[in-house]
């Protein structure tokens, strides 16, 4: 009867023992897979991260573009402006070109106060037929630009009453000013 007590006593430490060995060996396979977790986890939180950033980069990159158009819808047409002075013994004149975002050209020719002219400005005829001739260019650009549009034109420079564009048909007059 002792003998079976034993046996049986054995056979149960035995069992334990198994049980206890495979217990051991889940819960140290769990703790693997909780660590594997646990560095996803981690590396799914940073690509989270980095891409809330990438985004953040690209609304700011958004919001400064939509900026940059609204910046350039709000200037004034005027794109380019080039200013030439010519000054001479029977003249004395400034031009400004100004360039806008139509294909179209206005010239504004307008003059500085009267100053003697000194011999290093000396413009000679050729000199102020050139830039007659510029001007007279830009004036018929900026008319075949013009041309078939109706309504209110811009004032032209200077003193006096400025051109007038009343619509189709009508002549656009410039005002020059040079001085003898």
């Amino acid at each position: 009867m002792n003998h079976e007590n034993e046996t049986e006593n054995l056979i149960l430490k035995n069992e334990l023992r198994e049980v206890k060995n495979n217990f051991t060996q889940a819960v140290a396979q769990i703790n693997v897979m909780q660590r594997k977790l646990e560095e996803q986890q981690h590396l799914l939180q940073q690509q989270q991260q980095q891409l809330q950033s990438q985004q953040q980069q690209l609304q700011s990159q958004q919001q400064q573009q939509q900026q940059q158009k609204q910046e350039q819808q709000q200037q004034p047409e005027q794109q380019e402006e080039t200013t030439r002075n010519y000054r001479g013994k029977k003249m004395v004149a400034e031009v400004t070109l100004i360039k806008e975002s139509a294909p179209t050209y206005a010239a504004v020719v307008s003059s500085p106060p009267l100053q003697p002219p000194s011999p290093q400005a000396a413009t000679t005829t050729a000199s102020f037929n050139d830039f007659a001739e510029r001007v007279i260019a830009v004036i018929e650009a900026w008319w075949r630009g013009r041309r078939g549009r109706g309504g209110r034109g811009r004032g032209c420079g200077g003193r006096g009453r400025g051109g007038r564009d009343r619509g189709r048909g009508r002549s656009r007059t410039f005002n020059i000013f040079y001085f003898d």
